[in-house]
Protein backbone atom coordinates (compact mmCIF):
# COMPACT_ATOMS: atom_id res chain seq x y z
CA UNK A 1 0.00 0.00 0.00
CA UNK A 2 1.60 2.89 -0.85
CA UNK A 3 0.79 6.87 0.86
CA UNK A 4 1.50 10.15 0.56
CA UNK A 5 5.10 10.86 0.61
CA UNK A 6 5.22 13.52 3.60
CA UNK A 7 2.87 11.13 6.08
CA UNK A 8 5.88 8.41 4.91
CA UNK A 9 8.80 10.54 4.94
CA UNK A 10 8.10 10.84 9.02
CA UNK A 11 7.09 7.36 9.54
CA UNK A 12 10.68 6.51 8.27
CA UNK A 13 12.27 9.18 9.74
CA UNK A 14 10.31 8.30 13.44
CA UNK A 15 11.09 4.02 12.74
CA UNK A 16 14.67 4.46 11.56
CA UNK A 17 16.14 7.15 13.82
CA UNK A 18 17.21 5.31 16.50
CA UNK A 19 19.71 3.52 13.60
CA UNK A 20 21.29 7.15 13.43
CA UNK A 21 24.39 6.59 15.34
CA UNK A 22 24.87 2.73 14.91
CA UNK A 23 28.49 2.33 13.98
CA UNK A 24 27.79 0.62 10.60
CA UNK A 25 28.64 1.59 7.04
CA UNK A 26 26.30 2.04 4.33
CA UNK A 27 25.89 -2.03 4.08
CA UNK A 28 25.37 -2.40 7.83
CA UNK A 29 22.52 0.13 8.58
CA UNK A 30 20.54 -1.28 5.10
CA UNK A 31 20.37 -4.74 6.78
CA UNK A 32 19.71 -2.92 10.29
CA UNK A 33 17.12 -0.75 8.26
CA UNK A 34 15.23 -3.75 6.74
CA UNK A 35 15.25 -5.77 9.68
CA UNK A 36 13.40 -2.62 11.17
CA UNK A 37 10.86 -2.40 8.55
CA UNK A 38 10.10 -5.73 7.83
CA UNK A 39 9.37 -6.34 11.34
CA UNK A 40 7.03 -3.14 11.25
CA UNK A 41 5.25 -4.58 7.61
CA UNK A 42 6.68 -1.62 5.48
CA UNK A 43 7.33 -2.45 2.47
CA UNK A 44 10.84 -0.81 0.51
CA UNK A 45 13.35 -2.46 -1.32
CA UNK A 46 17.35 -1.91 -0.70
CA UNK A 47 19.41 -1.44 -3.52
CA UNK A 48 23.30 -1.88 -4.04
CA UNK A 49 24.95 0.45 -6.48
CA UNK A 50 26.84 3.50 -6.43
CA UNK A 51 25.75 7.56 -5.47
CA UNK A 52 27.74 10.60 -7.74
CA UNK A 53 27.56 14.29 -7.26
CA UNK A 54 28.97 16.70 -9.91
CA UNK A 55 30.65 19.64 -8.21
CA UNK A 56 30.27 23.50 -9.61
CA UNK A 57 33.87 22.72 -11.46
CA UNK A 58 32.22 19.29 -13.06
CA UNK A 59 34.22 17.33 -10.79
CA UNK A 60 32.22 14.06 -10.24
CA UNK A 61 32.84 12.78 -6.38
CA UNK A 62 31.58 8.75 -6.59
CA UNK A 63 30.99 6.40 -4.18
CA UNK A 64 31.52 3.10 -6.35
CA UNK A 65 29.67 1.00 -3.98
CA UNK A 66 27.34 1.85 -1.75
CA UNK A 67 23.97 0.41 -0.38
CA UNK A 68 20.74 2.39 0.29
CA UNK A 69 17.01 1.94 0.67
CA UNK A 70 13.68 2.51 -1.66
CA UNK A 71 9.69 2.77 -0.40
CA UNK A 72 7.14 3.94 -2.92
CA UNK A 73 4.59 6.58 -2.08
CA UNK A 74 1.70 7.85 -4.21
CA UNK A 75 3.96 11.25 -5.57
CA UNK A 76 7.03 8.58 -6.33
CA UNK A 77 9.95 6.97 -4.67
CA UNK A 78 10.91 7.94 -1.06
CA UNK A 79 14.99 7.41 -0.72
CA UNK A 80 16.58 6.60 2.77
CA UNK A 81 20.48 7.00 3.24
CA UNK A 82 21.99 7.69 6.29
CA UNK A 83 25.70 7.23 5.35
CA UNK A 84 26.95 8.66 2.01
CA UNK A 85 28.00 11.49 4.28
CA UNK A 86 30.87 9.11 5.36
CA UNK A 87 32.28 8.91 2.08
CA UNK A 88 30.31 12.28 0.00
CA UNK A 89 30.94 15.20 2.98
CA UNK A 90 28.09 17.07 5.19
CA UNK A 91 26.21 18.41 1.80
CA UNK A 92 25.06 15.27 1.33
CA UNK A 93 21.97 13.71 1.55
CA UNK A 94 21.23 12.36 5.04
CA UNK A 95 18.22 10.96 5.82
CA UNK A 96 14.88 10.27 4.48
CA UNK A 97 13.61 12.20 1.15
CA UNK A 98 11.45 12.42 -2.09
CA UNK A 99 13.49 11.11 -4.79
CA UNK A 100 13.25 11.33 -8.64
CA UNK A 101 13.46 8.28 -11.06
CA UNK A 102 16.15 9.18 -13.64
CA UNK A 103 17.12 6.49 -16.55
CA UNK A 104 19.53 5.35 -14.45
CA UNK A 105 18.11 4.74 -10.70
CA UNK A 106 17.10 7.68 -8.48
CA UNK A 107 17.95 11.34 -7.65
CA UNK A 108 18.01 13.58 -4.46
CA UNK A 109 18.78 17.15 -5.51
CA UNK A 110 22.00 16.99 -7.27
CA UNK A 111 22.70 13.31 -5.93
CA UNK A 112 22.41 10.75 -8.86
CA UNK A 113 21.92 6.95 -7.43
CA UNK A 114 22.68 4.52 -9.93
CA UNK A 115 22.14 0.66 -8.83
CA UNK A 116 20.17 -2.66 -8.95
CA UNK A 117 17.74 -4.09 -5.89
CA UNK A 118 18.76 -6.79 -3.62
CA UNK A 119 17.18 -9.56 -1.51
CA UNK A 120 18.88 -8.42 1.89
CA UNK A 121 17.13 -10.73 4.70
CA UNK A 122 16.35 -9.37 7.76
CA UNK A 123 18.99 -9.77 10.73
CA UNK A 124 18.42 -12.52 13.77
CA UNK A 125 18.11 -10.31 16.92
CA UNK A 126 21.78 -11.29 18.17
CA UNK A 127 23.42 -10.27 14.98
CA UNK A 128 20.85 -7.07 15.39
CA UNK A 129 22.72 -6.86 18.96
CA UNK A 130 25.68 -6.77 17.65
CA UNK A 131 25.61 -4.20 14.57
CA UNK A 132 23.58 -1.68 16.17
CA UNK A 133 25.32 -1.02 19.71
CA UNK A 134 23.55 0.48 22.57
CA UNK A 135 20.42 -0.36 20.19
CA UNK A 136 17.34 -2.33 21.85
CA UNK A 137 15.37 -3.74 19.08
CA UNK A 138 11.85 -4.34 20.90
CA UNK A 139 12.08 -0.97 22.65
CA UNK A 140 13.18 0.98 19.36
CA UNK A 141 9.53 -1.40 17.38
CA UNK A 142 7.26 -0.30 20.01
CA UNK A 143 8.63 3.56 19.33
CA UNK A 144 8.05 3.40 16.06
CA UNK A 145 4.47 1.70 16.34
CA UNK A 146 3.43 4.76 18.51
CA UNK A 147 1.91 7.64 16.56
CA UNK A 148 4.13 10.56 15.64
CA UNK A 149 1.39 13.08 16.87
CA UNK A 150 -1.22 12.52 19.27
Amino acid sequence: MKTDATSLIHQLSHALGDLEDAPVECDGYARLATTILNHLGIEHTVYCGSAAIRDASGELSVVPYHFWLVRESDQGPVLIDYRLRMWLGEAAPHGVFEATRTDKGFAVGDYEYTGKPIDTPILPDNLFALLATDFDLPSALARARTPICG
